[in-house]
């Protein structure tokens, strides 16, 4: 199974120019591109708009919303319940919340040790 690494999301990050953010996949703030790992790491291998394409009209998403996620996931090659429990561990949200199957919870540790490195390096 195909995993991301908190070295390819930085990268994305880099490449992309979008600025890391929580609880949303993907929204523009003032000219500003900002996203999830998740977003971030699509957006490197195809464009924010096409990440736009797929949220809500106010370019913002519930991040556990399934057929966006399973989209975002195909296009990256992940399996869908890992990039489910992926964004729930960015998202810093409970870590029972209510993952059911041992593969989104292997996303949601991922996702977790992604996030504790990406907001590190940009907290003041």
């Amino acid at each position: 199974m195909r995993r991301i690494t908190v070295e390819e999301i930085k990268e994305a990050y880099k490449k992309t120019g979008i600025k890391p953010m929580r609880k949303a996949f993907a929204e523009r703030r003032c000219e500003e591109k900002c996203g999830c790992a998740l977003t971030a790491l699509a957006c490197s291998v195809t464009s924010f708009e096409f990440i736009e394409s797929l949220v809500s009209a106010d370019n913002e998403l519930d991040l556990v919303y399934r057929p966006v996620v399973e989209r975002v996931a195909a296009r990256l090659g992940l399996n869908k319940d890992y990039a489910v429990g992926f964004i729930g561990g960015f998202d810093s949200l409970p870590r029972g919340w209510y993952l059911q199957y041992p593969t989104e919870l292997v996303g949601y540790d991922d996702g977790n040790l992604v996030a504790l490195a990406i907001f590190a390096e940009v907290s003041p």
